[in-house]
């Protein structure tokens, strides 16, 4: 049997630590969130049902973490449908938050959801 091996890497493969499935759904980041990358961390706005960068400091059900963004958007001037990883083994280093927001303030709300946080750089 041949293995093939990829040498290519992106900042998706920079977000995968673990051998867990990832599983992504379907998500709607709402206008005026910007451009945000990859690795981006989602809350949903209960109000509007659409997805923003999670900020602990935020009162509108963004304060909630529910997923991380799969792809690169620009959502400053309309509203982007794009992937949202919902369920995996994550590298919480390549994560990003809004506001006074890092990973021990989402880890917990991610766990429920099914995504665990490692520190890959803590991986010999």
């Amino acid at each position: 049997m041949v293995n093939y091996v990829s040498t290519e890497t992106s900042a998706y493969d920079n977000l995968i630590a673990g051998p867990s499935d990832v599983i992504k759904e379907e998500c709607a980041v709402a206008l005026g969130q910007g451009v945000l990358a990859a690795g981006a961390v989602l809350g949903l706005v209960t109000a509007t049902a659409k997805y923003a960068l999670c900020a602990k400091g935020a009162s509108d059900g963004s304060e909630t973490a529910v997923g991380i963004l799969a792809e690169d958007i620009n959502a400053t001037s309309v509203e982007v449908t794009s992937m949202m990883i919902t369920a995996g083994e994550v590298n919480e280093n390549a994560l990003s938050f809004g506001a006074d927001t890092d990973a021990d303030d989402v880890r917990n709300d991610l766990r429920a959801q099914g995504i665990i946080l490692r520190n890959t750089e803590d991986i010999d």
